[in-house]
């Protein structure tokens, strides 16, 4: 067999994962001896580590399918990651998991889905499709709310809802900001937009609002984009009302235009340098996402309308830093 040796000498009373590697990696010891049938979550002096085979697997990210004593966990490279909390797959389903630990005891209801034990059910196609519901989803403790289309629904639904706790969502997929009944703007979704940013306020003590440029309203190459930019700081000069109490005093939430970037090969400078224009005028500030575009087709899904994964998570990790 294999045995676990510090200082020239087998360590029979030892059992846990080996704080040596040899030439072949990380293994679990039990009584001093390699054991190549173990599937578990174990430990050594640097952590907990996913084992298969007898073996620790580094490649492995997501919620391990063995559990320890202690119950499920989130692994990052084969280790568990205690500061994670969110959701992770393994081969039994989608699971949410708190301070890395699987929490069987979450029950929560979302847009669309749920969790139940711990465990997401009913999940919709995470496929993009132009035709989605609109959508709401009421995350107050986040501190952040995004109002837009359908890209905006791609980023709750990224990487299998792996952010959808980090923000409230006010969404429409092929909305724009008309103020109409279907709008993105529509009265009762700026009334749930103002909700969602006051609650944010009262718990956290502040509210990010990013709000999405679209591209279902505007043709850059006639200028016709006059209006629908108007439209769009409308919103951003409202948000700036929703103030609340925090400890005493009156917190205004911080207002975000994030500016417009269309199908691929369209171009919006004209779009964009308006926008900028207007958001200085009434105080608000705008950021740029075209930095986030990456991997295959330039950034886009097949239909060069809608993001790849790669630019959903850019975009992701520009607006959490």
């Amino acid at each position: 067999g294999w045995w676990y040796v510090t200082g020239g000498k087998v360590q029979f009373g030892y059992t846990g994962v080996a704080n040596y590697a040899n030439d072949y990696g990380w293994w679990y010891i039990n009584g001093g001896k390699v054991d190549f049938s173990k599937n578990s979550v174990e430990q050594n002096d640097y952590g907990w580590w996913y084992v298969l085979g007898g073996k620790v697997d580094f490649s492995y990210t997501g919620v391990a399918n063995y559990a320890n004593d202690y119950g499920w966990w989130y692994l990052s490279g084969g280790k568990v990651d205690f500061s994670y909390t969110g959701l992770g797959k393994n081969s039994y389903g989608l699971w949410y998991a708190k301070g890395g630990q699987v929490d069987f005891s979450r029950n929560e209801k979302k847009s669309g889905w749920s969790i139940v034990n711990g465990q997401v059910k009913d999940s919709p196609d995470t496929t993009i499709t132009y035709n989605m519901e609109p959508m709401v989803d009421n995350n107050s403790y986040s501190g952040r709310l995004f109002v837009g289309d359908s890209r905006v629904i791609q980023m709750y639904r990224y990487n299998d809802y792996q952010y959808y706790d980090q923000a409230s969502f006010v969404t429409v997929g092929g909305g724009g900001y008309s103020g109409s009944s279907s709008s993105i703007n529509s009265s009762d979704r700026l009334s749930t937009m103002e909700t969602c940013t006051r609650e944010s306020i009262e718990y956290t003590g502040g509210c990010d609002v990013y709000i999405f440029a679209t591209p279902n309203e505007f043709n850059d190459s006639n200028s016709s984009y006059t209006i629908p930019v108007q439209r769009v700081m409308s919103v951003a000069e409202q948000a700036k009302t929703w103030t609340a109490s925090f400890n005493g005093k009156t917190v205004a939430p911080t207002v975000y235009v994030v500016e417009l970037i269309a199908s691929k090969g369209v171009t919006v400078s004209g779009y964009n340098s308006y926008l900028r224009s207007m958001a200085a005028d009434i105080g608000v500030q705008t950021i740029s996402i075209s930095d986030c575009l990456a991997g295959s087709n330039g950034g886009y899904t097949s239909g060069n309308l809608h993001f790849n994964t790669t630019t959903t998570g850019n975009i992701w990790s520009k607006l959490l830093s």
